[in-house]
């Protein structure tokens, strides 16, 4: 409810009623241009916007539309602008509550608050900044409080106040003081009525103020809207009188239907918004629409979706529409369309099913069946209950009127609908569906989640026989095309024909079809009908059955007749036009008398994704009532509104701003107030565009476009998005053009914006000046570094032919040393080679005389043990000699001789060294330390010493004494290291 308390001192007079000071707040918009006429069926869809939205205060006490087709409004914290994107909030300089707004053709908004008012116009950057006006009044009249209305009128503007009209012409004040005190003003037929307090009503036609003829009624009255009724008529809104009608000599009461509840919601302001039409808005009801014949059209209030039932301003706009504000917040009224909207369902429930039957509309929706009175419907402009019916609730799926009786597909089963009674007939869960078969009428054949029921009328009753055997699958589309013949289609398996017995009491056959015969996929398959043909859609095509192929194909005559594939389902109404689902969009091929179809899909576009996806419905009483489901209830329409789609808007360039913390705006606003063209430095090389379209129905529809000449090939979409973000822009001239298409493909103007972005300052002229003489410099230096350089080239070769020399040189004397050094190396080589093969040959004499000694020693044995065995002297004695000749060859003197020859000839050093160095070493000694030298063993040693192997080993425990070996040293490696 509006606040009234925090008013000024304008409502402390004497002769003031306290009911007057109370409704003294009232500003009263001019009216608005014709219309096709506001749907009494349904309501208006509804734009809200609260505060928290536009930033403001919660008041709007003005509104009107510029001339660049934004919305203003004169609100509690300054003057509001929509552009169809973004707000703006524009204070006065004194910060007051602004009262009253006027956008004039040449883009100039005027304002008036407390003690203040003048206009706001934008800059050369696009800004708006304010113009007081008052210092023009003479100082007498600058005390004049509120400002509440500002009209036009021919070249004069028009300010009204509580104590006077300030008329503005060609940049000078006139002062018409009020004869008491005014209220408030209005604009109608291009008069100006003034409302004075107590002398009652004035008219003010651009040369004088006149007192209006036998009104004396209203005197003392307060007048909150005056309207026209023809040329020379008016209708006067009073606040607690009702309306009156007045044709400049006779003052009548209005007495029409609406009256009654014009003054028991008490009218605060109005306006007319089509030839024969009129919106009131009201302190406590919210919106009538009425017509000049006062019959009620809408009431809208807070139950139909506006914010706030107090309505302090309203206004048409370019599209015919409805701008409201409101006591807290504003609100669009889309008046000027061809849908209304019935969702009043517990709580906006989803919308599957409508029908009209016996006098009532029946909306089955996923929370039950609802109904009115399909006369209070038409005519239920206040308020329309719709009724649930009990035993309803739950999920309806299917409205079908047979043997003019209503059936109710439910998910609980199959009802009878009389009135506002349901009768269950099946219990039988899903009851997708119902048909009667050709030539049966008793029979009626249902489509539930698990198969086929069958129902028969009895005695004039219809009753349910029970489930038909022999197919148990999901019968959601149900077709029968022949006697005892079905088609059944599975949304996410194919396609069943089916065969039923002649009492359909069984099902006798069926053939499936499915990918392969024809249907590119088996999901999202609908059964539909033609000229009682069936019909299927399926992958965004139509396909008909052919039976000589047994098989499905495209239905081509349809196709080439629609023009349009892309169907999820679609309905055949009584008229033979085809209404059609996509799974996001609708629309209607309507049928002319040729045959061929014209496809509407505009009116719809505002539905886009509100349909329940696979679950749409729509149901065609006549071309004036159309009902359509959506997720939030249900849409109706009328093809019998006339609406023009094509309405011109425009597309703004609203901000343009540098990018990477600059935090710099260079533009907003306007075209016609921007600079032709811009200079930006090289650093401003990011940019945003920030841009907005004024078209207020579907904001959320418009597609933008832009393009940026020098960078773009072609026009850039960015969807819904109003902006724009280049980076790293090149120096150079540009051209930046946006451009919108709206719900209805309509192409708005385009705005532009030249600018250039200079050279980087390293670009400039006297960057290349310095350039020039940084060469210069670079130049002169290098030719004499050049020079330096060939001198210190010179020396450098010369020094380096000579350390060459050297180097060659010194490489000279290596190699030589190397070819030295190799020849040794060959010839340690060969001496190597040699000794090893002397230290084979030495170890083969050597194995040689063990060979041979242990060969003799065994053979002496032999000959001993002989002699003794042998008894004959003769043969002993010829043993014995054999014995000295063995003793003889076992020599060991001569043996090592042998050795020790061979064994100096490649260890030459070895014997010598040892007799230098350990000069008490026996002979004895010298020979085991030969043999150890060769790595012999014991057992071997004692052969070659010819002794016991005890003895080599006392040898050897003496040999270590004499050389000093410590206890935990080896012999044997001492002997072969040394």
């Amino acid at each position: 409810m509006l606040s009234l308390h925090s008013q000024s001192d304008a409502f402390a007079h004497d002769h003031y009623t306290m009911r007057g000071f109370i409704l003294f707040l009232l500003c009263f918009v001019t009216a608005g241009s014709a219309i096709a006429g506001v749907k009494n069926i349904g309501t208006p869809r509804v734009i809200q916007y609260p505060n928290t939205v536009y930033q403001g205060g919660t008041q709007s006490w003005c509104s009107d539309i510029g001339s660049n087709g934004m919305a203003y409004f004169a609100n509690n914290e300054g003057v509001l602008e929509f552009d169809g994107v973004n707000w703006r909030k524009y204070p006065l300089p004194n910060r007051t509550v602004v009262r009253s707004i006027y956008a004039a053709e040449d883009g100039k908004v005027f304002a008036g608050g407390y003690n203040e008012f003048g206009y706001f116009q934008p800059d050369s950057s696009g800004i708006f900044r304010f113009y007081e006006l008052q210092s023009l009044l003479p100082e007498e009249n600058c005390d004049f409080e509120d400002v509440w209305s500002i009209f036009p009128l021919g070249n004069k503007v028009v300010f009204q106040s509580f104590n006077q009209l300030m008329i503005l012409e060609n940049g000078l004040f006139t002062v018409i003081p009020a004869p008491n005190t005014f209220h408030f003003s209005f604009l109608v037929n291009d008069l100006i009525y003034v409302n004075d307090i107590k002398s009652g009503l004035y008219v003010y036609d651009g040369n004088a103020l006149k007192k209006l003829n036998n009104i004396d009624k209203l005197a003392g009255k307060l007048v909150w809207s005056i309207l026209p009724f023809s040329d020379d008529e008016i209708l006067i809104a009073t606040d607690d009188q009702g309306i009156f009608h007045y044709n400049g000599q006779r003052l009548a009461p209005w007495e029409t239907p609406v009256s009654e509840i014009l003054m028991n919601s008490q009218v605060y302001c109005g306006t007319q918004v089509s030839e024969d039409e009129y919106a009131f808005g009201t302190i406590l009801g919210g919106v009538i629409l009425c017509s000049k014949s006062g019959d009620l059209i809408q009431h809208l209030n807070i139950e139909k979706g506006l914010q706030n039932n107090t309505i302090l301003s309203m206004c048409l706009d370019q599209y015919e529409n409805l701008w409201l504000g409101l006591d807290n917040g504003i609100d669009y009224i889309a008046i000027n369309s061809p849908l209304t909207y019935l969702s009043s369902f517990n709580n906006h429930s989803s919308g599957y099913a409508t029908v009209i039957h016996k006098g009532n509309i029946y909306f089955g929706t996923n929370q039950g069946l609802f109904y009115c009175k399909w006369d209070a419907l038409q005519n239920s402009a206040d308020e329309t209950v719709y009724k649930l019916i009990p035993e309803t609730q739950g999920q309806v799926w299917a409205l079908k009127v047979i043997d003019e009786t209503l059936f109710c597909g439910h998910n609980s089963g199959a009802y009878i609908i009389n009135g506002s009674k349901a009768t269950l007939i099946s219990d039988i869960q899903g009851a997708w569906d119902f048909i009667q078969p050709p030539g049966r009428d008793d029979i009626i054949i249902g489509g539930t989640y698990t198969g086929l029921v069958k129902y028969e009328k009895e005695a004039g009753k219809w009753k349910c026989i029970g489930e038909i055997p022999g197919f148990d699958e999901s019968s959601r589309y149900i077709f029968s095309d022949a006697k005892q013949k079905l088609w059944v289609s599975h949304g996410y398996k194919g396609v069943y024909h089916i065969s039923l017995s002649e009492d359909y009491d069984q099902v006798t056959t069926f053939d499936f079809y499915t990918t392969g015969r024809g249907f590119p996929d088996d999901e999202k398959l609908s059964l539909n009908s033609i000229d009682d043909k069936p019909v299927f859609t399926s992958g965004n095509e139509i396909y008909l059955f052919e039976p000589d192929v047994d098989s499905f194909l495209i239905h081509q005559t349809l196709k080439r007749k629609l023009g349009f594939s892309e169907i999820s389902s679609f309905v055949e109404d009584k008229e033979d036009n085809i209404w059609f689902f996509t799974p996001y969009d609708m629309g209607v091929f309507r049928k002319k008398e040729d045959g061929s179809y014209t496809h509407v899909a505009i009116p719809f576009r505002e539905l886009h994704g509100d349909f329940i996806k696979w679950f749409q419905s729509v149901y065609a009483y006549d071309d004036a009532n159309i009902f359509i489901g959506t997720q939030n209830g249900f849409v109706h329409y009328s093809s019998d509104y006339e609406r023009d789609y094509t309405i011109p808007f425009n597309t703004f360039i609203r901000k343009i701003s540098v990018l990477g913390g600059y935090d710099n705006i260079i533009s907003r606003g306007y075209d016609n107030y921007r600079s032709e063209e811009s200079v930006l430095p090289f650093r401003f090389r990011n940019l945003q565009f920030d841009f907005a379209a004024n078209d207020f129905e579907n904001q959320d529809m418009i597609v933008y476009y832009s393009k940026l000449e020098n960078f773009d090939d072609a026009w850039i979409s960015t969807g819904n998005t109003a902006s724009r973000q280049f980076t790293n822009l090149r120096q150079g001239d540009y051209i930046f053009h946006v451009k919108a298409i709206n719900a209805w493909g309509v192409e708005s103007s385009s705005d532009t914006w030249s600018f250039r972005i200079k050279p980087p300052w390293y670009f400039s002229i006297w960057a290349y000046f310095g350039y020039f003489v940084i060469i210069m410099v670079a130049v002169y230096g290098f030719i004499r570094y050049t020079l330096s350089n060939i001198r210190h080239s010179q020396k450098k070769f010369k020094e380096e032919q000579e350390r060459e020399y050297a180097a060659k040189k010194r490489q000279l004397q290596i190699d030589t040393l190397k070819a030295e050094k190799e020849v040794i190396r060959l010839r340690n080589d060969k001496l190597r080679s040699e000794k090893k093969q002397k230290d084979m040959e030495l170890a083969n004499t050597t194995m040689q005389i063990i060979q041979a000694s242990k060969a003799l020693a065994s053979l002496k044995t032999d000959l001993q043990m002989l002699s003794k065995e042998l008894g004959d002297h003769s043969a002993v004695g010829r043993v014995n000699r054999i014995l000295k000749k063995v003793n003889r060859n076992i020599d060991t003197d001569k043996q090592w001789e042998v050795f020790e020859k061979h064994f100096t000839s490649v260890h030459e050093e070895f014997l010598k060294r040892m007799k230098e160095d350990y000069p008490d070493l026996s002979p004895r000694e010298l020979k085991l330390c030969a043999y150890l030298r060769l790595n012999i063993s014991s057992k071997e040693i004692a052969n070659l010493m010819n002794i016991s192997v005890r003895g080599v080993e006392i040898s050897r425990y003496r040999l270590r004494k004499k050389l000093e070996l410590e206890h935990d040293q080896n012999l044997t490696d001492f002997i072969i290291k040394y």
